[in-house]
């Protein structure tokens, strides 16, 4: 397979730039940047004729519920009817809600308009870079370990299990130089996934919808379907984890699964992983299951989703993963994921 055949397109040079992204030092830049350039990418949708046709119902239904949730959720910390509240108040909400809607939409665009992004791949690594600075720094063996994981369930399903059984012996040998290290920095994860369970599962003080408090009996009821809104979208990435649960300080979530149940509940958590599963199903026995589950595993273990910049390389290896699994032809019939 050539990797430049047929000729990528004008707008998959476009899609390629979404990956400029990460040398942006700036969280908060990034982000605006992801919104606006995603929308770009959708405008030029709108002069393409669609090359395929794909529809997640998952991720429908993930993004009209994160719409609801921007109306539903509402914190105020600030006094009640001054205009700062108001703006603060929905300004906190939407971050959520946009970050969601773009992403679904430039996934969407992607798959539905590009002709060939297989050249996007000889860019990854360059785009990885801050990642592999990242993971340097902080010791991080996750993202290296997933795609092991992914390589080796990858060739088992290709049968090729001699070349798989080497795999499995690096990562053995991976495993048992650094088992120490490994279980260091596992070891505050299941503490993490508790909290963010009980944060989904059991109402830990007031609830407030629609700017009102609500019966406590009511709150707890729908609490673990609604979750806590995007009010702790931008400063609730971190969790406080006391003594009576290890003594381990402010934590990162760890699992990006948990992470987006916390914030809207087990229907969002619930659209995610059916969402996953489909994808996976979807892509077979291609090569790009490699790419999948390496991300898969890792938003399971890590907090890769709620950072803008690892999130837009996962969202360009999914949409090449769902882009190809279509085969080729002029206009093909939804396959519904």
């Amino acid at each position: 397979m050539r990797l430049l055949d047929p000729k990528p397109s004008l707008f998959d040079l476009c899609v390629a730039g979404l990956l400029f992204i990460t040398v942006i030092p700036s969280q908060m830049i990034s982000g605006l940047f992801f919104i606006f350039y995603s929308f770009f990418l959708i405008c030029l949708g709108f002069l393409m004729k669609p090359k395929r046709e794909y529809v997640s119902i998952p991720l429908v239904v993930l993004t009209i519920w994160s719409l609801i949730g921007v109306f539903i959720h509402y914190e105020e910390f600030l006094p009640k009817d001054t205009f700062i509240n108001n703006y603060i108040s929905l300004a906190l909400s939407f971050d959520g809600f946009i970050h969601i809607f773009v992403g679904v939409m430039v996934l969407h665009t992607i798959v539905r308009y590009s002709t060939n992004l297989r050249f996007i791949y000889i860019l990854l690594p360059g785009a990885l870079l801050s990642f592999y600075v990242f993971m340097a720094y902080t010791g991080s063996m996750t993202p290296m370990m997933a795609l092991l994981v992914s390589i080796v369930i990858y060739l088992f399903i290709k049968k090729r299990y001699v070349i798989g059984s080497f795999f499995v012996g690096v990562g053995g040998l991976i495993v048992g130089f650094n088992y120490k290290w490994l279980m260091m920095k596992f070891s505050c994860r299941p503490y993490v996934w508790k909290k963010l369970f009980m944060d989904m599962a059991v109402l830990d003080g007031e609830k407030k919808m629609l700017g009102y408090v609500i019966p406590d009996k009511i709150a707890k009821i729908t609490h673990p379907f609604i979750g806590h809104g995007f009010c702790d979208y931008l400063y609730g990435n971190m969790i406080w984890m006391g003594s009576d649960n290890g003594g381990y300080g402010y934590l990162w979530r760890h699992n990006d699964y948990l992470g987006l149940g916390a914030y809207l509940g087990v229907v969002a958590l619930i659209c995610v992983v059916i969402f996953t599963i489909l994808t996976i199903k979807m892509v077979g026995k291609r090569p790009a299951l490699i790419g999948v589950l390496t991300i898969a595993i890792t938003c399971s273990l890590q907090m890769t989703m709620l950072r803008v910049d690892r999130a837009v390389v996962c969202l360009v290896v999914l949409a090449l993963a769902i882009k190809d699994s279509f085969k080729d032809s002029k206009y093909i019939k939804l396959e519904t994921v």
